[in-house]
């Protein structure tokens, strides 16, 4: 709060705060400057108050945000779960029909956009090829990208692959699945023990199903550059996104952006925000292990022309609703809302 009381004195203007890490902050700037105006994007889901009522500190929480003028979530049951929950626990005025909650005499409207990804940034960079990679001739690929954090569900997408081979033998030797794993809060012992469970049943699947120099799984810990990342985009047959729980996930817009030719397939975990916006992906249940074998089945045999048809429709979506709209359109909300108390209170 210093920090930005400090550059606002310098040179005065509104304040666009993100994510759970900076809940409070709102509060501490209004009690400073109570005419700063304030908006603030909260990147990950919020839960609905059965799950909200277990954080001790919930009416902190909720003050904290409501002294913002504007607070903008990813989808529109972020929203309503929000105002619900500042109903029950705050005693809050909600409006529906002008999406405001009203506490202590402020007003607050709540805005959805999704975030976007830098479509024309992703696009520049397709330059690698398929040898870079090191899968053999007639190999599908399907590829993972994800934090080593639980939320991105990455154990049960193990299993779900474990079941995949299991039960769909004849893709062995024939598909191989691409996971790059980038390791997050490695300071958490919690963190680490994950990290440890991941490598052990990626090694233990491969063992069970490899052959004649073949795994399933290539399994690749750590972080990787951009432009090789878009490289496994790009060549990847299919990738999925199998979120236990996921505010939005980039990884599933860079996928689709990176997808010039439209030949690839999108499975989204139906608890990741991306699963709203990208309905065109094949919609998949990540605590259903035999269901998510089946979907990637659909997708290694879906005819052509309809991976073209639901890759084409994504990507002309995320043209029109690129990481320059979603800012655009985030700062527009919050301008307008701000003119509009300023004009009613005049």
């Amino acid at each position: 709060a210093d920090a930005v009381l400090e550059e606002f004195r310098k040179q005065p203007g509104p304040v666009w705060i993100h994510d759970f890490h900076l809940a409070l902050l709102p509060g501490l700037l209004k009690q400073a400057v109570p005419d700063m105006r304030v908006a603030l994007f909260w990147h990950i889901p919020w839960p609905g108050p059965d799950v909200f009522r277990i954080l001790p500190e919930r009416r902190e929480l909720l003050e904290g945000l409501l002294a913002a003028d504007c607070l903008t979530f990813q989808t529109a049951g972020y929203v309503r779960e929000f105002a619900e929950c500042a109903h029950q626990f705050l005693g809050a005025e909600v409006d529906k029909a002008h999406d405001t909650v009203q506490h202590r005499g402020h007003r607050t409207k709540l805005t959805a956009q999704a975030i976007r990804a830098k479509t024309a940034e992703v696009e520049s960079l397709m330059t690698l090829a398929r040898r870079r990679l090191g899968l053999g001739q007639g190999i599908r690929m399907g590829l993972g990208v994800d934090r080593l954090d639980y939320t991105k569900g990455l154990l049960k997408r193990l299993w779900a692959l474990d079941t995949f081979f299991s039960r769909y033998p004849h893709y062995r030797g024939k598909f191989t699945f691409v996971q790059i794993a980038v390791p997050t809060r490695s300071e958490v012992e919690a963190y680490r023990r994950y990290r440890e469970v991941i490598r052990e049943t990626a090694s233990e699947i491969n063992a069970r199903h490899c052959g004649g120099g073949w795994h399933p799984i290539e399994y690749l810990e750590g972080r990787i550059g951009f432009a090789a990342l878009i490289a496994y985009y790009r060549m990847a047959d299919l990738a999925l996104v199998s979120s236990v729980y996921d505010g939005m996930n980039l990884v599933a817009k860079e996928y689709v952006s990176s997808q010039l030719d439209e030949h690839g397939v999108l499975l989204v975990s139906q608890m990741a925000g991306a699963a709203d916006e990208l309905t065109d992906a094949l919609i998949i249940n990540p605590y259903d292990p035999e269901g998510l074998a089946d979907a990637l089945k659909q997708a290694l045999e879906m005819r052509e022309e309809e991976r073209r048809r639901r890759m084409s429709a994504m990507r002309r979506h995320l043209h029109t609703h690129d990481v320059h709209a979603w800012v655009d359109r985030c700062l527009r909300d919050a301008g307008a809302w701000s003119d509009q108390r300023q004009d009613s209170s005049g």
